[in-house]
């Protein structure tokens, strides 16, 4: 019996494209959008470090929360000023809280299309994480991004309503087959994950 060969990046951009509901153009080569120079662990890690997507953020400061404990729902932030909206990038680590005026903000995250499957390869990629990176404090930003982001997510979402406030702003897509209760529950498993960096700046 032989070996095939398989079109490994091409895979992950399909895979990608799974996770986040996104069709890539056309005239968009997977290929040309890797990075050759990057050498896997194994095939989770290729996946994240492409899902993760590269930090523009400089500044190597740790930021923490002024409270560990701050919990916000997805209904309390619209009362707030602050609207929810799904990044361009479709990165997980470009998440971020942008001032729009003097009174409103607008905080900016990766879009998620859950079902069973993604539920699965995100807690896998968090895992991941929580095992290969001792300190996140003392790590690149993008060490974190996957807990950063889940985190966030899970702090946005207390009640089923929220879980509507997301499908609204964008952020979370259904068609997957999963329920807002078992969305909510999915969330709701994930409050106590270790604080990543991109977590801490955004709720500083």
């Amino acid at each position: 019996m032989r070996f095939r060969p398989v079109p490994l990046y091409r895979f992950m951009a399909v895979l990608k494209e799974y996770l986040q509901d996104r069709k890539r153009p056309k005239e968009e080569d997977p290929v040309s959008i890797l990075d050759n120079s990057y050498k896997p662990p194994h095939l989770l890690g290729l996946l994240r470090y492409y899902t993760v997507g590269r930090s523009r953020y400089t500044s190597h400061r740790t930021v923490k929360p002024k409270s560990q404990s701050v919990s916000v729902s997805a209904l309390e932030l619209a009362k707030i000023g602050i609207t929810l909206r799904a990044n361009e990038s479709m990165e997980l680590i470009d998440m971020g809280l942008s001032q729009e005026g003097t009174l409103f903000a607008e905080l900016s995250l990766a879009p998620l299309t859950l079902d069973c499957d993604l539920a699965s390869y995100l807690l896998n990629m968090e895992a991941l994480e929580l095992c290969m990176v001792k300190s996140f404090s003392k790590a690149p930003v993008e060490d974190s991004a996957v807990c950063s982001y889940l985190l966030l997510l899970a702090n946005l979402v207390h009640r089923q309503e929220d879980v509507h406030q997301l499908q609204v702003s964008g952020l979370l897509h259904g068609g997957g087959g999963v329920t807002d209760e078992e969305a909510l529950r999915f969330f709701t498993n994930l409050r106590n994950m270790r604080h990543g960096r991109c977590y801490n700046r955004v709720m500083a």
